[in-house]
């Protein structure tokens, strides 16, 4: 299921896609796979956790896998809001995107104190991106 779960991200490039994975089926090996894929086509991934723990689970358990890939990773789980602002603008460069693991709620403040409250916070993250939910 995982290889499906790989190719049906992919596939869905550009188009949106919603999907389940079941307990066990190594969904912090699928979505860091496919952020890899993403993040190496020249993307900001966003990966989107239901929690804090999660978030920093996932980023560390594939760190070094980024690493091999030679792509920027962190999370936004900081309680010093300038430390993630930071993890927003890390090295993006025009050939490969960076990869940001995160908690639902600090992306949604991010987002709207960037558009509400004209805060910089984001620099050129957003030129491209792609999201992911991992719960």
């Amino acid at each position: 299921s995982q290889i499906v779960a790989l190719l049906l991200f992919i596939h869905s490039r550009g188009k949106g896609l919603l999907e389940q994975i079941r307990t066990g089926e190594e969904k912090t090996l699928i979505v860091g796979i496919a952020a890899a894929f993403f993040a190496l086509c020249g993307q900001a991934v966003d990966v989107v956790s239901s929690n804090r723990d999660l978030a920093i689970e996932g980023e560390q358990k594939c760190r070094l896998f980024f690493e091999l890939l030679k792509l920027e990773c962190g999370h936004i789980c900081s309680e010093n809001d300038e430390v993630n602002h930071q993890s927003y603008r890390l090295n993006l460069n025009p050939c490969q995107g960076n990869i940001i693991y995160g908690e639902v709620g600090i992306f949604q403040r991010d987002i709207l104190e960037e558009e509400f409250n004209n805060k910089k916070i984001f620099g050129e993250r957003y030129a491209k991106r792609q999201m992911f939910n991992r719960r």
